[in-house]
């Protein structure tokens, strides 16, 4: 049994959250210094940001907005680094996502479209936020969760039904997405759920 958990923990380490597709179109050296210092030439763009949520807004037309401070992504996407960070930048999402769920100091990964910039009051001033409207999101399990527990048997749940922070969360095409790790397709929805090789 342990050997099949650690073999299930490498397959998990090694597999994209993101789809080939939107890592196809987007831009992996475009920073968020860069898109916030020159709006108009980015805007349209299609990036692959993470980080750490610092908060999560449900606005009147039934949207979300998360403030996210940067953080440096591995090569599968995963947020790391917590001592550095290029800045903070805002993602919007059509629908409703709980806050109680897309909390502070959760981990997310996202890839959208770059909207330009929005200014947002932050203590006594105000200040300029790149935007990114999301088209896939992945929430990352909490740093202490015991991932030896995560891995059997497969679990789905389907937003806004079910949670469980053992798993991996991952929203686009139409639905919140939680799912086993190691397992590589599916998708809630009608959305393209799994992570990607």
């Amino acid at each position: 049994m342990l050997l099949l958990v650690l073999l299930l923990i490498s397959v998990a380490s090694c597999a994209h959250v993101i789809s080939r597709d939107l890592r196809d179109q987007a831009d992996p050296f475009l920073t968020v210094p860069q898109a916030l210092n020159n709006p108009t030439e980015y805007k349209g763009k299609i990036v692959i940001w993470g980080g750490e949520i610092l908060r999560t807004e449900n606005r009147q037309d039934g949207s979300t907005e998360i403030e996210v401070l940067q953080r440096a992504l591995d090569r599968w996407e995963e947020p790391k680094d917590p001592s550095a960070s290029e800045g903070r930048f805002l993602v919007r999402e059509q629908r409703f996502l709980d806050p109680s769920i897309f909390r502070p100091g959760m981990r997310i990964t996202v890839g959208g479209e770059l909207q330009g910039v929005e200014a947002v009051p932050l203590g006594q001033m105000e200040y300029w936020y790149p935007l990114v409207l999301a088209r896939q999101l992945y929430l990352w399990p909490p740093f202490d969760y015991p991932y030896y527990y995560s891995y059997y048997p497969y679990y789905y749940y389907y937003y806004p039904y079910a949670y469980s922070f053992f798993l991996g969360g991952f929203y686009g095409g139409g639905g919140f997405y939680r799912h086993h790790h190691g397992h590589r397709g599916g998708g809630g929805w009608g959305g393209r759920g799994g992570r990607h090789r």
